[in-house]
Order: C-alpha cells, then sequence, then structure tokens
C-alpha cells in the first residue's frame, strides 16, 4: 500500500527541478498545482513551514502571513513583467539557505534571516506571477496560489510541531542537498 502511495506521489514530481515550464490548467487550479508540482517550490514552501515552527504562536502565524505577502508581492511584480537576473538561482537558493535555517535552528528573531528569507520568496512568487496562463483569472490563479502555499506553509509547521527535533533537522538538511543538487545538474 504504502508502496504504491509512494508510486504515484513520485509520478507527480517533474523531471527536473523547476515546474517553470507551464500547466495545461488556468485560473485558480494552475495556480493551486503549480506549488504542488515544482519540487522547487514544495520543498521551500514546505521547510519555510518548518522554520516558522521555531517562534511562538504569534510569531509564526505573522511570519506565515508575511511570507505569503511576499510571495504576493512578487507575484504582482511578475504580473507587471519584472523579472530580477538569475531568479531560478535565486529559488535554489531559498532551498539552502531554508534548510540551513532549519538544521541550526535559528529562530524566528534573526531580523536578517526573516528579510532575507521574505526576499527569496518574493522571487517563488515573482516567476509565478510571471507564468499565470494568459487565458487566466490573475486573482483566480492566485488565490489557488497562495492556497497551495498556505497548506504547504501549515504543514511543515505542523510537522515540525509534531516532530522530534532530529528529524525535523534531517529534514532541513534533505532540502538544503536538494537545492545544492538542483543547482549543480
Amino acid at each position: 500500500m504504502r508502496t504504491g502511495i509512494l508510486v504515484v506521489l513520485a509520478g507527480l514530481l517533474p523531471a527536473v527541478a523547476q515546474a517553470h515550464t507551464g500547466h495545461e490548467l488556468s485560473g485558480f487550479w494552475a495556480g493551486l498545482l503549480h506549488p504542488l508540482t515544482g519540487l522547487d517550490h514544495l520543498l521551500a514552501f514546505f521547510c519555510a513551514g518548518l522554520w516558522l515552527a521555531h517562534g511562538s504562536k504569534a510569531a509564526s502565524l505573522t511570519m506565515g502571513a508575511g511570507f505569503l505577502l511576499a510571495l504576493l508581492l512578487g507575484a504582482g511584480a511578475g504580473l507587471m513583467g519584472l523579472m530580477i537576473p538569475q531568479v531560478e538561482q535565486g529559488i535554489l537558493l531559498s532551498l539552502l539557505v531554508l534548510g540551513g535555517m532549519v538544521i541550526m535552528q535559528q529562530r524566528l528573531a534573526s531580523h536578517w534571516l526573516t528579510m532575507l528569507c521574505g526576499a527569496l520568496l518574493v522571487m517563488h512568487g515573482m516567476v509565478h506571477g510571471l507564468e499565470i496562463p494568459q487565458a487566466a483569472s490573475a486573482i483566480s490563479y492566485l488565490s489557488g496560489f497562495l492556497l497551495a502555499s498556505a497548506v504547504l506553509f501549515s504543514t511543515g509547521l505542523l510537522v515540525a510541531q509534531l516532530s522530534p527535533r532530529l528529524l525535523v533537522q534531517s529534514l532541513g538538511a534533505m532540502v538544503a542537498a536538494t537545492g545544492l543538487w538542483f543547482s549543480l545538474i
């Protein structure tokens, strides 16, 4: 049973790191599926949730909302056609940074790390904004995109709260290693 579930889940993952190849769906469903079908986005948002668990409940909720706002701001910039050079490398860097913060159990109180994380999430949002299908409603697409992102953040937060510290640090290490591997391929 478990093997069958893993095979199905593996089949849903793209063959390459980036999910930035477009989708056949449009609107809400395209926005919902984009962060879930790109391993780089899925891992970054999940790992951001793991990191959010290092703060108080109020800080975690505030930072989670701030991360969603960063994604939305980036998507807005992308919709306007703005692009940061080497944005894909920034997205891969986010896996290394987020994974490292989880490994080292960095507290949310580190303002520099929080700003860096926010900037990296703006890059994720920017790519999403650039890739909104022409026929799609931006509001509909972004609604799905933000919902999927919130679910991934929340899943990471829940896993971190329910798991032993060593497991959480191991998950952070796997995310960072995946970012390193993606940067080499």
